[in-house]
């Protein structure tokens, strides 16, 4: 699915609760950074955001919500967002894998140093692999969830490939995948433009593919790279759907689970 330009009232009052996509307003010189200053902005006060997360975020929380506590998430790409410290705080276990710019791709520095430091004072214990997941060391089949919001669109296609064929080695067999994938509309297949200055339009029918993946919820017809997908039909309802503040993009939203289980088909959010 596309995040909807109407957020639901729940997904709003979660994100007041959190102080997401943004968070809030630290203390002045000389509190800055200091563990009460830090929890003030709260974990989304540390990386940028487009506004599409407003969406994406409490989306996915409620997504690894419903599979069950106590479980163990791996966030590919993580960085410094938000959402990896919100699930810790709440109990998870909680690994993010992220490369930083030392990728083939497009992205962020990832200090573990820094992310530790930020991890504690937020009292919201996340461990850090500044690694791609295919070269992580993770167990077989030891992640309940595999996460990743808003970072496969920046990748090589080098890194892309090698994370679709080291999902499965890492989900458990019962395991879910929770993701979004930002869809630019100023590159193919809306534009000539292969791609811009943040990454390009994965197919996602194509990762799913790769990783044995089946869609299990999501409207083929809005996510790039399926038969049904058609650029056209997006822009003409492109008023339904929440186009990013910052940089124009679309944010598609999806779960899957392992082919084996088979396919739950296009379903309603």
């Amino acid at each position: 699915m596309l995040a909807p330009r109407r957020l639901p009232a729940h997904f709003a009052e979660w994100n007041r609760h959190w102080q997401a996509p943004y968070g809030g307003t630290g203390l002045p010189w000389p509190l800055r950074c200091s563990r009460f200053d830090v929890r003030k902005r709260g974990p989304f006060a540390w990386q940028g955001n487009n506004s599409t997360r407003e969406f994406e975020y409490p989306w996915a929380f409620h997504q690894i919500g419903a599979k069950g506590k106590n479980l163990t998430v791996v966030d590919i790409g993580g960085s410094l967002g938000g959402l990896q410290f919100v699930l810790a705080r709440c109990g998870y276990r909680v690994i993010n894998v992220d490369p930083g710019i030392k990728a083939g791709g497009l992205g962020w520095e990832v200090d573990p140093v820094v992310h530790q430091w930020l991890s504690r004072r937020l009292n919201a214990p996340v461990e850090i692999i500044p690694s791609t997941l295919s070269e992580a060391n993770l167990p077989r089949h030891s992640a309940d969830v595999v996460l990743s919001i808003s970072s496969l669109e920046h990748f090589s296609d080098d890194d892309l490939a090698s994370t679709a064929d080291a999902i499965p080695k890492v989900l458990k067999d019962d395991g879910l995948v929770v993701m979004t994938v930002d869809c630019f509309l100023d590159v193919a297949p809306f534009t000539e433009r292969r791609d811009n200055q943040w990454g390009r339009n994965v197919s996602i029918a194509d990762l799913l593919k790769r990783a044995g993946l089946v869609l299990a919820e999501g409207r083929t017809s809005e996510l790039n790279g399926f038969d049904d997908f058609r650029a056209g039909n997006i822009l003409r309802n492109i008023a339904h759907y929440h186009v990013g503040a910052e940089y124009p993009c679309l944010a598609q939203c999806f779960t899957a689970t392992n082919a084996a289980r088979g396919f739950a088909g296009d379903q309603e959010p």
